[in-house]
């Protein structure tokens, strides 16, 4: 149900956003960081979709990614790109007849809202930096996924049409439930001391997570800034399999953060733009193909 911002809700929107009128702002979709920005503008709800893994995007980063959903930039779109500069974009924005009568934004982690798109102008986004919007002429070479409905989207090319819906086998898959026994059986062995340190570290920094400093942000290396990341990762690469087991739970996709900068090289799984199941997956996916890389090492 749509409502408007709680009060507490108003302050935390005039700090990140001086120019928005808070009292016209309204709440589409609660805070969850199950999904973000990106994934907002072509309509997924169940994947967090950042493919530059911990840093701010470029604008032909940006370019390329609305590309491959069917996207071509243009004077005036019905989606909006937000940045800091041309190689700093973080931000994309949606309107339309199913966003409410102005703009709308998933804000990170925080909430879904509907703004006039200048409001969010000079704060924490930036300004706008490209317009998109959809064109169903296709090149013979491009594969472009487009939004069918509420987490299905159609995956097209000149020769067919694919209709995928998200968290299907069609997806990089979540952990099973086998997968997640594999890795308890492993970890359970695990100093109780150690452990104890580990998840008391690890506690104060998701904490963080739900801070407005990180929480409106959909760049996942936002959320490794804080001196409590800091304190999870001074505890050393001993901590890699209990880094794996929070990984098997996909709202903690975040613990990548840790693993990028403790784990072997060769279990850091980047995304490859031009694998469009890939980047539909999400951090989520990602998440899961981590997992597995280090069971294929561990078993």
């Amino acid at each position: 149900m749509a409502r408007d911002l709680t009060n507490d809700e108003k302050s935390y929107a005039r700090s990140r956003w001086p120019r928005m009128d808070v009292e016209r702002v309204v709440v589409s979709g609660e805070a969850t960081h199950r999904y973000n920005c990106l994934a907002w503008t072509l309509g997924i709800t169940s994947r967090w979709m950042w493919p530059w893994r911990n840093r701010a995007a470029t604008k032909a980063e940006f370019n390329a990614f609305y590309r491959s959903y069917g996207f071509r930039p243009t004077l005036i779109g019905e989606v909006a790109a937000f940045g800091t500069g041309i190689n700093a974009l973080e931000h994309g924005s949606i309107s339309g007849s199913k966003h409410g009568p102005r703009w709308e934004s998933k804000c990170g982690g925080w909430l879904r809202i509907q703004h006039g798109l200048d409001e969010i102008e000079g704060g924490i986004y930036g300004r706008v930096m490209e317009y998109y919007t959809q064109s169903q002429r296709l090149a013979e070479s491009e594969i472009h996924i487009t939004l069918a409905e509420e987490d299905f989207v159609a995956i097209l090319s000149k020769t067919e049409t694919k209709r995928v819906r998200l968290g299907e086998e069609e997806l990089i898959s979540l952990i099973s439930d086998s997968e997640r026994e594999l890795v308890t059986n492993i970890t359970k062995s695990y100093d109780a001391e150690g452990r104890r340190v580990f998840e008391e570290a690890y506690a104060k920094w998701q904490k963080t997570w739900y801070e407005p400093e990180c929480m409106m942000s959909s760049n996942p290396g936002d959320y490794a800034t804080s001196q409590e990341f800091r304190n999870v990762v001074a505890l050393g690469e001993d901590i890699v399999p209990l880094l794996i087991e929070r990984l098997t739970d996909p709202s903690q996709f975040f613990a990548l953060q840790a693993v990028a900068q403790l784990a072997r090289p060769e279990l850091i799984i980047t995304t490859d733009m031009r694998d469009a199941i890939a980047v539909l997956s999400g951090e989520q996916g990602r998440a899961a193909q981590t997992v597995r890389k280090w069971l294929a090492f561990e078993v």
